[in-house]
């Protein structure tokens, strides 16, 4: 008997329990809209027939454009079943002007892109000169929104050629332009047995987030997961849930949610976009697991987090964290249920003076645990030389997994040469301690200063606590100056709001005095800019790269100093 494929078995799931909603969609600020098991596989069954007829074929690339997020999820799952290879991707707001959307269309060459009926026409303009067809989803027929009838199977690609990939799932592209990971049925498969084994995560289980639904974590938590497990799923419109965070509080409450993962960007807006009196009524105590996959991990944020909802319900202990990439399909590891969040200080990181003895001239650099790999998954911490690091001193974290990519999807083979022996080089600065791995930041964002190395997130931490409301946002890094031979450090601040000229200059004096405690090092400039000014993914996560060089393109020096060269690249 053949191997059952990723489609199949949501297939055999969902028939398995055809009525009730197994959907909740909550799209900006209108009524809830739920999905039973049957309306989803008529509306799969349908929108593939019509893809096949209009020309989609096995392993061609379709690119799902759509803002609506039950058609999205339908679009994804009818492409699969028409036997191409779906990828999910942010919406463009005007399409004339969106330079990013012709520019990735043009380099991934996807034989379609699958867009809302009200999208083709200004889809059609901004590709015309791409050789790329737009179909509208409404063109493919009124069944594909509608028809609720009796459900045959889904289509051509049940059965899948082993090694052969399901979808694509694009990186966001936080160190450099996004890479499409290549997945097969089989990895996606083992990803799901193996991260809902270690939560737990069962039929029992509600989900309930506003993450996109083109990110890993989005896709996985939000729909293939769920649909796997038999499992309920309420998913929230992320641009609403921004301009009004207490809808993610109510769809808990309402619906029983037991899991939902955010980044540390989420955690610190709800606590500053919900009122106390926003949490009448609500009741969190069904909530079981709260995961943050952020790295590193904001454990700041989430305390914040827990003690403002502490009265609602929420329980300590749903806290959990996790560590994972999209070339492993979402996680690695995963924090144990029912167990406080750990923290703990490396080896490798520069400590400030009298951290270690309780001295008021600083304190050290705290990380918090990513937990253990989960079933599954092994994880190493190696030096430049690749041997295994001492516990609790810092390396390059290198994981293998049971459920690995196959490669990046157009890309020459030399792009996937991260994957070595089985081992995936993630390119991420971490250690092992006790068995948990605690990731600390990016390799090459690793600022060098005199000697002494920094992690720039910490910094950032650091800054957004004792800046409070006043900022949106901060970004620190490394330059290279020329005339003491090491890096000085720089810091971005995003202004929440129109700041005074002694507000700025209060602020300015707060995040010095507390980078200086907090690390011993003084900050050579700070910049305060508008909001939106540092550059980010489109899962919100700092673009460092590209946001120093825009720091180095509109300021060119910094104030009170020399003139920097381009970024240093510190040396392991």
């Amino acid at each position: 008997m053949g191997e059952i494929g990723l489609l199949e078995t949501i297939e055999r799931c969902l028939w398995s329990a055809p009525s009730g909603p197994r959907l909740v969609i909550w799209q900006d600020g209108g009524a809830p809209t739920e999905l039973s098991a049957a309306q989803i596989l008529t509306e799969v069954r349908v929108a593939s027939e019509r893809l096949v007829e209009q020309g989609v074929t096995r392993g061609e690339l379709v690119v799902v454009l759509m803002r609506d997020l039950a058609a999205s999820i339908v679009a994804f799952f009818a492409v699969m079943a028409a036997g191409g290879l779906p990828t999910l991707r942010p919406c463009p707001v005007r399409w004339r002007t969106d330079r990013s959307v012709r520019s990735f269309v043009s380099r991934v060459q996807p034989c379609v892109v699958l867009t809302s009926g009200e999208h083709a026409g200004p889809a059609r303009a901004a590709l015309d000169e791409l050789e790329c067809r737009v179909i509208g989803f409404d063109e493919l027929g009124p069944e594909a929104t509608t028809a609720f009838g009796s459900a045959r199977a889904w289509g051509t690609k049940s059965a899948p050629v082993q090694g052969s990939t399901a979808f694509v799932q694009f990186t966001s592209g936080s160190t450099g332009r996004p890479k499409g990971v290549a997945l097969s049925d089989a990895a996606v498969l083992a990803q799901i047995r193996h991260f809902s084994t270690a939560l737990p995560f069962d039929e029992r289980s509600v989900n309930v987030s506003a993450l996109p639904l083109f990110h890993d974590m989005g896709l996985v938590t939000q729909v293939l997961m769920p649909f796997v497990c038999g499992a309920q799923s309420v998913v929230l419109d992320p641009k609403h849930w921004v301009r009004r965070p207490v809808r993610l509080l109510q769809a808990v409450s309402r619906y029983r949610g037991t899991m939902t993962w955010m980044p540390n960007f989420a955690f610190r807006h709800c606590v500053r976009g919900i009122r106390k009196s926003d949490l009448d009524g609500i009741d969190l105590s069904s909530w079981s697991v709260v995961g943050n996959g952020s790295e590193p991990i904001d454990i700041a944020a989430m305390a914040d987090f827990e003690r403002f909802l502490a009265g609602a319900g929420l329980r300590a202990t749903a806290l959990r964290t996790g560590y994972g990439l999209a070339e492993t399909v979402l996680s690695a590891t995963v924090s144990r249920p029912g167990t406080p969040l750990r923290t703990s200080r490396p080896g490798g990181l520069e400590s400030p003076p009298g951290a270690s003895d309780g001295g008021t001239g600083g304190r050290r650099t705290e990380f918090v645990s990513c937990g253990a790999p989960i079933p599954g998954v092994e994880i190493r911490v190696v030096d430049p030389a690749g041997r295994d690091r001492p516990r609790a001193e810092v390396g390059e974290i290198l994981v293998r997994s049971a459920s690995m990519f196959h490669g990046y999807y157009g890309e020459p083979p030399s792009a996937s040469q991260r994957l070595r022996g089985g081992w995936l080089h993630t390119g991420d600065l971490g250690y092992l301690c006790d068995g948990e791995l605690f990731v600390c930041g990016r390799i090459n964002d690793v600022i060098v200063t005199g000697g002494r190395k920094f992690c720039p997130e910490s910094m950032e931490c650091e800054i957004s606590r004792v800046a409070g409301d006043e900022v949106a946002g901060a970004v620190v890094f490394g330059l290279y100056d020329a005339r003491i031979g090491t890096q000085a450090v720089v810091a971005v601040l995003e202004r929440a709001r129109r700041l005074g000229e002694t507000e700025r200059t209060h602020l300015e004096r707060r995040v010095r005095v507390r980078v200086m405690e907090a690390f011993d090092v003084g900050l050579r400039s700070i910049e305060i800019v508008r909001r939106g000014w540092i550059c980010r993914t489109s899962s919100r996560k700092v673009a460092r790269a590209r946001s120093r060089t825009r720091y180095l393109e509109q300021f060119g020096r910094v104030r009170n100093g020399p003139a920097l060269d381009l970024p240093y690249q510190p040396q392991s």
